[in-house]
């Protein structure tokens, strides 16, 4: 047979991961799904073309959990079908409750259109990411852009689990504020520990801290940030004639992206959002490799 799409792949591992609710690594599940589509060892084995191939189905998996992973409204709003081991470091991951309502409806295949309905009746939440961009099918040629990208996402995904199984509170709040001064901010403040009428740091746009911002950060595991926390920050912003900075690691409901989304005085940033900026800027990850890429120079053979 040939090797199954991505949407191929979506209700067979929810199912496995739905028999005994137990966690399990990728590798049980690359293996489980294989005999499921009775692969043989040579599809199991074959890999993109190309100078970095990996194997066709095992990727295939391994977005496929990356998706159930990331949910319909990023990581930690309790929107996602899969979940992870909550031990800092333990790559396995179980089905989620929303996983096993998704079931429930016994669809013939899960697609966007039937994960995009059934998560907004579910979570009552706006996107954060845009699952109708989730590839559901994939070409056999998988570019150098493709492998950044797919790499960049699975680590941006780690980066957000380790922030909120090894990081205190506290921690969330510094590393919020190293976050804003990297990106050019100015000089900062920590004042979390003060109880500072919610404003958790205070960020200085020049020297004579006559130009102020405000943060506030709320580090969540499961859950929305409540409308009434930005609401109060908000009203302190405002009273202070200060703008807001509002970071968390989960994401904001429906009422609150509404209201303030074309407000200037205050910015709301999600957990994968956040994450995104720490990857851009080099914050808790490290370069592992980097490859040179040469082109054809047709001047150089001008001479000749």
């Amino acid at each position: 047979m040939t090797i199954p799409e991505i949407l191929d792949i979506r209700k067979p591992l929810l199912e496995y991961l739905a028999k005994d609710q137990e966690f399990h690594s990728l590798d049980d599940c690359v293996n489980a799904l294989a005999n499921h589509f009775q692969l043989t060892d040579e599809e199991k084995e074959k890999k993109f073309s190309g100078n970095h191939p990996r194997k066709i189905f095992r990727k295939r998996v391994t977005d496929v959990v990356s998706q159930f992973r990331i949910g319909i409204n990023g990581v930690g709003t309790g929107a996602e079908l899969i979940q992870d081991e909550t031990k800092p470091g333990d790559a396995s991951f179980c089905i989620s409750e929303l996983g096993l309502k998704l079931l429930e409806q016994n669809n013939p295949e899960i697609t966007n259109k039937i994960w995009k309905e059934f998560g907004n009746n579910s979570t009552n939440e706006k996107n954060n990411l845009n699952i109708s961009e989730y590839p559901e099918s994939e070409s056999t040629e998988e570019t150098l852009e493709d492998l950044s990208k797919s790499h960049a996402n699975q680590i941006q995904l780690e980066l957000l689990q380790q922030i909120k199984n090894r990081i205190s509170n506290d921690g969330f709040e510094k590393l919020c504020l190293r976050l804003l001064v990297t990106m050019g901010y100015g000089e900062s403040k920590h004042t979390g520990k003060s109880g500072d009428r919610g404003v958790d740091g205070i960020i200085y746009e020049d020297k004579l801290g006559l130009k102020k911002i405000y943060l506030q950060s709320k580090k969540y595991s499961g859950q929305t940030v409540p409308y009434g926390d930005v609401a109060q920050f908000f009203g302190k912003c405002k009273n202070d004639d200060v703008p807001g900075i509002f970071i968390t690691t989960s994401s904001f409901s429906n009422q609150t992206i509404d209201e303030f989304k074309n407000n200037t005085s205050i910015k709301l940033i999600s957990g994968i959002e956040f994450v995104k900026f720490l990857y851009d800027h080099d914050i808790g990850v490290s370069m592992a490799e980097k490859y040179e890429i040469k082109k054809i120079n047709p001047q150089y053979f001008d001479e000749f």
